[in-house]
C-alpha cells in the first residue's frame, strides 16, 4: 500500500490531499490513480513532478509498504507558465523600483521585507511535496528583525541577523517540537537549510536596506543593483527562450551584469573600475545562487534548466542581495 499525496490543481480534482493505493512501481501508482480520477487527472499528472520519500522518482522504482509519493503539477491555468512567471518578477521589480525613488528608508525597508518573504514561500512550497518542511515562521521573523535590526542600529545589526536566524530556527525547533510530537523541525535536513535561508534573506534585506542609506548620495547603490540585476535576469530569461540563442544564458546573464554596472558609472560619472568589480561580484552570485535555488528546491544541482517555481529566477538575486554591501565596501 502506498500514499500519493496531491497538490494544487490534482488535489482538486481528487477532492482529497492524500489517497492510498496497490501498486508496486511508480509507474503502476501513477496509472492506477490516472485510471481512478479521470483523463484531466491523467493528462495533468504525464507532466508533474514525482518525489518518492522525499527523493526524486523514477517510474521504474519499486514501492514499499509505506512508501510516500509526493506529486506536484507545474504551473498552469490562463496564460502559459513561462509568461504568469516573467509577469511575476516583473511586478516584484517595479514594486522595488517605486520603493526605492520613493522619499524616506520606510517603503524601501518594507518592499525588500515583502519580497525576500514571498521568495521564501515560494521556495517553502516547491520542498514541501519532498517532505522538506523548512521552518518558514523562524525564516519569515529572521527576514522581519534584519529590517529593524539594521534600520536601528545600521552595521552592528546586520552581524546581529545571522545570530537571529540561528536563534529563530533552533527556537522554532524547540517550539514546534513540544506542540506537536510528529514535527520534523529538529531533523538536521530542516534545521540546515532553514537557517542558511534565514541568514541569506536576512542578509539580503539588511545588506540592500545598508547600500541605500550608506552608499546612496554617492554612488546610488540600491538604483545599481536595481539596474544590474532587473537587467540581467531579463536578458537571462529570454536566452532562456530563444530556440536558437547565439550565447549561453549563463554567459548572457553574467556579461549583461557586468556592461550594466559599466554603464551606470559613465553615466553617472563615477570610477568605473570600482564598478566593474561589483558588477562582476553580482555577476558571480546570480549565477552561483542558480544552483543554490536548485539545490534547496529539488535536492540536486539543475542548470540547464531553471528549477521549478514562480520566483525561482529571483535565487540568483537573493544571493547577490546578501554580499551586495560587502562588495560596496571592498571595491568603493
Amino acid at each position: 500500500m502506498a500514499t500519493l499525496r496531491l497538490f494544487a490543481s490534482l488535489r482538486e480534482i481528487a477532492g482529497s490531499a492524500r489517497v492510498e493505493l496497490e501498486a508496486n512501481t511508480v509507474e503502476e501508482a501513477l496509472a492506477s490513480a490516472g485510471t481512478r480520477f479521470g483523463p484531466d487527472f491523467a493528462a495533468r499528472l504525464s507532466t508533474a513532478a514525482v518525489w518518492r520519500n522525499g527523493e526524486s522518482a523514477h517510474m521504474g522504482d519499486a514501492l514499499a509498504p509505506g512508501d510516500e509519493l509526493a506529486i506536484l503539477p507545474p504551473v498552469s491555468g490562463g496564460a502559459p507558465a513561462s509568461d504568469f512567471l516573467s509577469l511575476t518578477s516583473l511586478a516584484l521589480a517595479a514594486v522595488l523600483v517605486v520603493a526605492n525613488i520613493a522619499e524616506g528608508d520606510a517603503w524601501w525597508a518594507a518592499a525588500l521585507v515583502g519580497v525576500a518573504g514571498l521568495w521564501v514561500v515560494d521556495v517553502s512550497s516547491q520542498t514541501a511535496p519532498r517532505g522538506r518542511r523548512l521552518p518558514l515562521p523562524a525564516v519569515l521573523l529572521t527576514i522581519l528583525g534584519a529590517a529593524m535590526a539594521v534600520h536601528s542600529w545600521g552595521m552592528v545589526g546586520l552581524g546581529a541577523t545571522l545570530a537571529l536566524a540561528v536563534i529563530a530556527v533552533m527556537a522554532y525547533g524547540v517550539f514546534s517540537r513540544s506542540i506537536d510530537e510528529e514535527s520534523e523541525q529538529r531533523d538536521l535536513a530542516t534545521i540546515a537549510p532553514g537557517v542558511v535561508l534565514a541568514m541569506l534573506t536576512g542578509a539580503g534585506v539588511g545588506s540592500l536596506m545598508l547600500a541605500r542609506t550608506v552608499f546612496q548620495e554617492d554612488v546610488r547603490a540600491a538604483t545599481l543593483f536595481l539596474i544590474i540585476t532587473v537587467g540581467a535576469v531579463t536578458v537571462g530569461s529570454l536566452l532562456e527562450h530563444l530556440p536558437n540563442a547565439w550565447i549561453d544564458p549563463f554567459l548572457g546573464t553574467a556579461l549583461t551584469a557586468v556592461a550594466a554596472a559599466v554603464v551606470a558609472a559613465l553615466i553617472w560619472d563615477q570610477d568605473w573600475v570600482s564598478f566593474l568589480l561589483v558588477g562582476l561580484g553580482v555577476a558571480l552570485a546570480l549565477v552561483a545562487g542558480r544552483g543554490f535555488g536548485s539545490i534547496v528546491r529539488t535536492g540536486r544541482v539543475t542548470l540547464t534548466r531553471r528549477a521549478a517555481g514562480v520566483l525561482a529566477s529571483l535565487d540568483g538575486v537573493v544571493l547577490a542581495a546578501a554580499l551586495y554591501f560587502f562588495l560596496l565596501r571592498i571595491a568603493i
